[in-house]
């Protein structure tokens, strides 16, 4: 019966996911859809006849002159490196690319969450299980007082839930903020690869926008803490009297791989800045997936081991 209770839980949980997965679903792709239309900001906004009342936020927010990326931000529907990059999408009248990019970008996050729920699912189902099987043999054995065995359970169940909310809420950080918070692994090749993706990604973006890499650097180091935003204002400055920006990277100590760095500089004596980061980024991403993969698989095992644990304090 309890064990019946708990897969009848389960299964509501996972519908209640699969709902949320269909609410988070990214409305800027609509939103783009609408204004390449001709449709103002504000009234596309009203558009999307959005529940959330951050969108409601935003739509009155340009009724009284703001932006559209101010809007958002402002009403924390993007974040600030998002925002960067929608402003520059802005000024430059690509308004429509930003906010394609942006949604690839929700989308892309929020389908991470979902893989990262739809394995945890199993594994937290047993947890559920093992905690309620534990706490009811501790109350049958009488081997301790009801409350605090009910106490010791909850407490199981709330450490499952926050390791899981934990995951969710490194993955829906900002990504500026997340390369801060893991500094300190800066010379591990998984946070390497990482930093070139968000700093290089950044730099594209504004290059293609007609902003130059002096201007670029400069703008995108105000995202981040103060060691990596001094070390990208001094590659600024050193692009802007001349250095190959290469050659400017190597000397900075910023957290990139040396392989990377060699490409840059082949893209200053070429000219290709933008066909050489773009290949690069791709494969950065594929790398990125591999990575957020092997955590995936990872994840589950925390629960397993806590189910083991519990399996043995009960036998003991």
């Amino acid at each position: 019966m309890v064990t019946q209770w708990i897969l009848w839980l389960a299964t509501k949980l996972s519908g209640k996911f699969d709902t949320m997965k269909r609410t988070q679903q990214s409305p800027f792709f609509e939103l783009a859809t609408l204004i390449d239309a001709g449709i103002p900001p504000e009234k596309a906004i009203h558009s999307l006849n959005r529940p959330d009342n951050r969108w409601q936020h935003a739509g009155q927010l340009i009724s009284e002159g703001k932006t559209l990326s101010s809007a958002l931000f402002n009403s924390k529907l993007i974040q600030p490196f998002e925002h960067e990059l929608l402003k520059v999408s802005e000024a430059s009248g690509r308004l429509n690319y930003g906010l394609h990019e942006l949604a690839k970008i929700s989308t892309e996050r929020e389908a991470s969450i979902s893989r990262i729920k739809a394995k945890l699912f199993l594994p937290f189902a047993v947890l559920l299980v093992a905690i309620t099987v534990s706490t009811l043999l501790s109350l049958l054995a009488q081997s301790a007082s009801v409350a605090s065995v009910i106490v010791e359970g909850v407490i199981q169940l709330l450490v499952a839930i926050a390791i899981i909310k934990l995951c969710f809420n490194v993955i829906r950080a900002d990504t500026t903020k997340k390369l801060s918070w893991f500094s300190s692994f800066n010379s591990f090749s998984w946070y390497k690869i990482y930093f070139q993706q968000t700093l290089f990604q950044a730099i594209l973006w504004q290059l293609d926008s007609g902003i130059d890499i002096k201007s670029a650097l400069q703008r995108i180091s105000m995202l981040f803490n103060k060691p990596i935003k001094n070390k990208l204002i001094q590659v600024a400055k050193q692009c802007a009297k001349g250095s190959p920006l290469g050659d400017a990277l190597k000397r900075s100590g910023l957290p990139i791989e040396s392989h990377f760095i060699e490409l840059i500089r082949t893209a200053d004596e070429t000219g290709t800045w933008s066909s050489v980061l773009t290949n690069q980024l791709k494969l950065n991403k594929e790398l990125l997936e591999l990575q957020l993969n092997t955590l995936v698989e990872w994840l589950p095992r925390i629960f397993y081991a806590m189910v083991v644990v519990i399996a043995i304090r009960t036998i003991l």
